[in-house]
């Protein structure tokens, strides 16, 4: 008497009863890969894992990208026929498994990362109404599956969790990206610079990470044969390079020629890459004849923009130059001694 069949990888993920911690259904990521992308490169990462901790780790991202992909369809689908539910799933499984996918990275914040500092220490990374729109709109794909925008200018005022998001998105690109990636630091001065480093290494301390990165002088994934580090702004130092993700912090400040060169070297390199990006992020400063100060001006002439939230939130899109400008701040004219501007232009809680 034969018993039953047992199912196989692709049947787990479509029913959403994968579980890592059971030996016999970690070991089928070693099997022929699924269909979707995604799904498939945490195979071959499992694959080629050195280490028992580091494969568990890897099972346990493969059940939370199923349980994901069967959570959007609850939200999606609500209580619609079977039919309807099975086509959802395929959509969610396509769009968790497709490389770059915003609903994967929006799903590592609050699964990987607690806040290091603040009021808000040890508790999950979960993201702000205001920073999911942003992310969804800069991590927006075409038709043909590339970025829209390698160019990302986003303004916000003090205190709002610009710096602890973009590190924590250069670390997701860290670890996710399969093209040994250099993620750059930079700002006006390395210690500028160097504070995003240690947001993202805080990160990686109080996470189940720690197993994936190695805390150096900088951040390395041997997974991905990654690299993240801060650089100086010494611009004629910096060509040459290829970076997948270059962070710039408090653009504002890159006053000098060296330090708009070490803009310029990093963002005229970012071709040398499939997908690679760079994302500036400042406050408004107060020199319009600055680097920021030309951008913005630019960005006003660009083919889409709007104003949104009562003149509060300005977005700026160049899709055929892959630019984007997402600018919180109080419109021309506004009271700034009224406290009511103050919270409107500062999106954070």
């Amino acid at each position: 008497m034969t018993g039953r069949p047992r199912k196989t990888l692709e049947q787990r993920v479509r029913e959403g009863v994968f579980f890592a911690r059971k030996p016999e259904q970690a070991a089928l990521l070693l099997g022929p890969a699924v269909r979707w992308p995604n799904f498939a490169s945490l195979q071959a990462r499992y694959r080629a894992a050195s280490s028992e901790p580091e494969r568990r780790h890897v099972a346990l991202e493969f059940e939370r990208l199923v349980r994901a992909a069967h959570a959007e369809v609850r939200r999606r689908t609500g209580a619609r026929p079977e039919a309807q539910a099975a086509a959802a799933l395929t959509a969610a499984l396509n769009e968790l498994g497709r490389p770059g996918s915003v609903a994967r990275l929006l799903r590592f914040f609050p699964y990987y990362l607690v806040h290091p500092k603040g009021p808000l220490l040890g508790e999950p990374f979960e993201l702000a109404p205001w920073q999911t729109r942003f992310l969804r709109e800069f991590y927006r794909r075409d038709q043909h599956g590339r970025r829209v925008y390698r160019h990302g200018v986003l303004g916000v005022s003090r205190g709002s969790g610009k710096t602890p998001l973009a590190a924590a998105l250069a670390l997701y690109e860290l670890i996710t990206r399969g093209d040994a990636p250099e993620v750059y630091c930079a700002a006006a001065s390395k210690a500028q610079a160097g504070i995003a480093l240690e947001f993202a290494r805080a990160f990686v301390q109080d996470s189940p990470l720690r197993e994936w990165v190695q805390l150096k002088s900088g951040l390395i994934c041997p997974a991905t044969r990654g690299v993240m580090k801060v650089i100086s702004s010494e611009g004629r130092m910096q060509h040459g390079r290829m970076p997948a993700v270059a962070l710039i912090d408090e653009l504002w400040a890159f006053q000098t020629a060296s330090e708009v060169q070490t803009y310029t070297a990093l963002a005229s390199a970012l071709h040398k890459r499939e997908d690679a990006f760079l994302l500036a992020i400042t406050t408004a400063g107060y020199d319009k004849q600055s680097l920021l100060g030309e951008i913005y001006e630019a960005a006003l002439g660009w083919p889409q923009t709007e104003t949104l939230n009562d003149g509060y939130l300005f977005i700026a899109r160049d899709p055929d130059n892959g630019r984007l400008l997402w600018w919180h701040g109080a419109p021309d004219g506004a009271p700034v001694d009224d406290p009511a501007v103050w919270r409107k232009a500062n999106p954070a809680s």
